[in-house]
């Protein structure tokens, strides 16, 4: 008997199971409707570059020609990883994370780094920021990708940027 009852209630999840998956397939699915009509409170930026970052990225263009691709607002965890035995300390990786590079021009063979520019605006005269540049810089230099620290201007002069990036 007890294997009779226990064949029937097998028997019931498995026809609850079978029509439950119809079921919250359906509420699943109106799940999904409501959120294609949720509310997102997002919008497409008008500019990814400042207008100084612009005149900078054109002056950069004209230097390098088509000797480097140029990386624009490129996170410096793309550019530098941490090393496998401190992978699963999150602290290390959460240094590096939500930081970027203004410019970074990379060699045509490999797509490797070779210089990294920031624009220096006065919001770099701030301490939180310089100690955030002091960082990127050490960072930077360890892992063995120049940096150079250009002030933010709305003209450029082109010998002298040829100059920093040779």
């Amino acid at each position: 008997m007890s294997t009779t009852v226990s064949f029937l209630i097998l028997a019931t999840v498995f026809i609850f199971l079978k029509k439950s998956k119809s079921i919250f397939g359906w509420i699943f699915s109106i799940k999904k409707e409501e959120k294609k009509n949720e509310f997102l409170p997002y919008r497409k930026r008008q500019f990814l570059m400042t207008k100084a970052e612009y005149v900078f990225n054109k002056v950069l263009e004209e230097v390098i020609g088509d000797k480097y691709y140029i990386g624009r607002q490129v996170p410096l965890s793309d550019l530098v990883e941490v090393i496998d035995s401190y992978k699963w300390n999150k602290s290390w990786r959460s240094k590096i994370d939500k930081k970027t590079i203004d410019f970074v021009l990379f060699n045509k063979a490999g797509y490797t780094p070779y210089l990294a520019i920031e624009l220096d605006d006065s919001s770099h005269n701030r301490p939180d920021r310089m100690q955030r540049d002091e960082f990127v810089e050490d960072v930077l230099e360890k892992v063995g990708i120049r940096i150079e620290r250009i002030k933010n201007a709305y003209s450029y002069n082109i010998e002298v940027i040829a100059e920093l990036i040779k």
